[in-house]
C-alpha cells in the first residue's frame, strides 16, 4: 500500500526496457478511492528494444537528457524511478536524485545479504555518508525508510 500512495505522488513513473522486459511490471495506483490517480507511466529505452504500449517509450543517451525530455515534450516535474540496478544507479550518481525510497524486509538474501545497487557500492562508507535517513517506519515486518543526499530535508 506504501508504494501505491508514493506512486500517486508524482508527475510519472519511470522504469528501464530491462524492468519491462523480464517483469512487465504495472506500475499503477491500486488503492481503494485511489483507482483514478494515475501517473503516467515512461521507459527509458536506449536500445529501440520496445515499442509503444502501456509505457510512453523516450530514448536518451543519460539521466539528463531523460529529465529534460519529461520536462520539455511532457511537462513531467515529480519522477519516481522504479528500475532495476543499472538505471537507478545511472539516477543516484548523476545528482539529480531528491529521495530514495527503501522498503527493507527482514530478511538477508544469501549468507551476507545482497547489497540492491552493487553497482554503486552502497557499502562503502563514502558514498553512505552522502545520504541522511530522514524517515523511517514499520510495515509489518518490514522497514520502509526515507534517505536524502545530506543537508536536503524530506517532506514525507
Amino acid at each position: 500500500e506504501e508504494g501505491h500512495r508514493i506512486r500517486s505522488r508524482f508527475d510519472a513513473i519511470l522504469t528501464g526496457s530491462g524492468t519491462v522486459l523480464s517483469d512487465t511490471p504495472q506500475m499503477t495506483v491500486r488503492l481503494k478511492g485511489d483507482e483514478g490517480v494515475q501517473s503516467k507511466r515512461f521507459v527509458l529505452d536506449r536500445r529501440g528494444r520496445l515499442s509503444e504500449g502501456a509505457f510512453t517509450v523516450i530514448n536518451a543517451e543519460g539521466v539528463k537528457e531523460a529529465l529534460k525530455i519529461l520536462a520539455t515534450d511532457y511537462q513531467i516535474n515529480r519522477v519516481l524511478v522504479e528500475a532495476g540496478p543499472m538505471l537507478t544507479a545511472a539516477f543516484l550518481h548523476s545528482g539529480f536524485v531528491d529521495e530514495v525510497y527503501w522498503f527493507r524486509a527482514p530478511i538477508l538474501i544469501g549468507s551476507d545479504g545482497l547489497s540492491p545497487f552493487p553497482e554503486l557500492g552502497l557499502d562503502s562508507v563514502d558514498c553512505a555518508s552522502r545520504w541522511a535517513l530522514m524517515d523511517t517506519k514499520s510495515l509489518g515486518p518490514d522497514q520502509f525508510c526515507v534517505f536524502a543526499p545530506e543537508g536536503c530535508h524530506s517532506d514525507v
